[in-house]
């Protein structure tokens, strides 16, 4: 039980700094935007890309746990195939993916890496899990995962 409540806690805490995060990360936007409430929040994003922004509306997070022995050329293979998918599954609006750490004052690092998606809509996020692309990367790379993650929010 007490095992349940550490993993609860654990997975609480990381959706809570991955919507902070995700809220940080803008994705292009249509210009029909300029001038509502969401642009004046990306304002200063819009400022140093030259460009409109808005927040993703729907975020993907998933967090990977290796298995004991992978080696450091899966990892990176692992990472470098997951931020491929951006560039492969047009519903992949933002995207953003780094190994995980822990800190002095609390237990965070129970998975080695993370990856935040965000997408349009519910139905985006969809398209993408079942997108040939996504496919792949998880066949590709599902013998080196011990544990999986995942966690979805939306506006």
């Amino acid at each position: 039980m007490k095992s349940k409540n550490l993993v609860n806690s654990i997975t609480t805490g990381m959706f809570i700094f991955a919507f902070g995060f995700i809220s940080c990360q803008m994705s292009p936007s249509s210009s029909d935007s300029a001038g509502s409430p969401d642009s004046a929040a990306s304002a200063p994003a819009a400022l140093e890309s030259g460009t409109a922004v808005a927040p993703a509306k729907v975020q993907h997070m998933v967090c990977f746990k290796f298995k004991e022995g992978v080696t450091e050329e899966q990892k990176q293979q692992h990472m470098a195939d997951f931020a491929a998918l951006k560039d492969s599954i047009p519903e992949v609006k933002s995207y953003s993916g780094a190994y995980t750490f822990e800190v002095s004052y609390e237990k965070t690092a129970d998975y080695d890496c993370m990856h935040i998606a965000g997408f349009d809509s519910e139905e985006g996020l969809e398209t993408y899990f079942h997108h040939p692309a996504h496919q792949r990367f998880i066949e590709r790379n599902k013998d080196a995962w011990a544990d999986v993650i995942v966690v979805n929010s939306k506006e």
